[in-house]
């Protein structure tokens, strides 16, 4: 346990960091330097520290999709616009839940917090357990171990209701514990091999009057004038979206009430010839977190376009329905292709 004029210090810098971020007057490109300040204190305060093993060692194919591992978790806090943006719109939606209900903590779901809960640790440093209280559910035990750890270091453990350590695509709400707000980030750009759409759809559906978190997530097809390997952290030319494929958001979970294969619907498109020939397609990911608070374009990894494979199945020229299949590797594909 750190002595208390560390953790007061903690405390007092998290909470600085906090409302910098928070601040809609600062642009979440400049911010650079705050999370990476946020993520050196949480690591300062947590304990036990995880092995910083190769990203890929203790991924996990569950039934619904990648679980990643720990150390791919911690790095995603680095995706700056992401953890902004997030933190963002679930401030905005706890505050929202405040004015509704002034009389009770708005109660938070978070699924897949990982092993800083960084979507909400920065928000206990702003708020008090009268605001919200939060069950978190992870699927690694070590990242929950991490969590916990560093909530109780910090002196948050009032906001917690509970820590639950299981796959969350399992996991049954309580009549006594009916979710405000479910909040998660366990997706890939084009909601590609996580469980993102499997676990909303799950949760939601037990708790069809909670805000969801994020709260719009399209895939859209669209025009690149170049593609480059995203991992040279390349900027891409990207003209406006050419259609909508897929949309993950409470209407469509509601629209899927009883399907129970693994397959759910998404949209036809024409798909246009290229013009000029240096143009290629891709999917591109749109995400409202909250409310105003949205990410799209080459500001995040879970955003910037890349090329899928669905679309080597998707001629020029024909009309395309897409959909979507769930199970343990979730992705979009081509279910047929007709003269447009």
């Amino acid at each position: 346990m750190l002595d208390s004029v560390l953790e007061e210090t903690l405390v007092e810098r998290l909470e600085r960091l906090t409302r910098i971020i928070l601040d809609p007057n600062n642009d979440y490109f400049q911010l650079r330097p705050e999370i990476k300040e946020m993520e050196a204190l949480f690591n300062e305060a947590r304990s036990p520290q995880p092995e910083a093993d190769h990203p890929n060692d203790g991924e996990v194919f569950t039934p619904n999709g990648l679980a990643v591992s720990a150390r791919w978790a911690e790095l995603c806090m680095d995706d700056q616009a992401r953890t902004i943006q997030f933190l963002r719109g679930a401030h905005a939606a706890i505050e929202e839940v405040r004015q509704t209900a002034p009389d009770r903590p708005a109660r938070l779901l978070y699924a897949g917090c990982g092993p800083y809960a960084t979507l909400v640790v920065p928000l206990m440093s702003v708020l008090t357990p009268a605001d919200v209280e939060i069950t978190l559910i992870e699927f690694h035990p070590g990242s929950m171990a991490s969590a916990r750890s560093l909530i109780t270091n910090l002196g948050y453990l009032a906001f917690v209701r509970d820590f639950i350590v299981m796959d969350a695509a399992d996991y049954v709400i309580g009549p006594d514990n009916t979710p405000d707000i479910i909040l998660m980030e366990v997706m890939q750009s084009c909601l590609n091999k996580e469980p993102q759409v499997a676990v909303s759809r799950h949760l939601i559906e037990q708790a069809p009057d909670a805000i969801l978190i994020p709260q719009q997530i399209d895939v859209e097809l669209s025009r690149l004038s170049y593609v480059q390997d995203i991992c040279e952290d390349s900027n891409f030319g990207v003209s406006d979206p050419i259609s909508l494929v897929f949309r993950l958001d409470k209407a469509a979970i509601e629209r899927w009430r009883g399907i129970d294969n693994d397959v759910l619907p998404a949209e036809r498109v024409t798909i246009p010839d290229l013009a000029p020939s240096s143009d290629s397609l891709a999917l591109s990911t749109r995400i409202i977190t909250y409310g105003e608070h949205t990410l799209s374009g080459t500001a995040s990894g879970l955003t910037i376009p890349r090329y899928h494979s669905c679309l080597a199945d998707a001629p020029f020229g024909k009309r395309v329905e897409f959909a979507y299949r769930l199970g343990a590797s979730p992705s979009l594909f081509v279910a047929s292709v007709e003269e447009s």
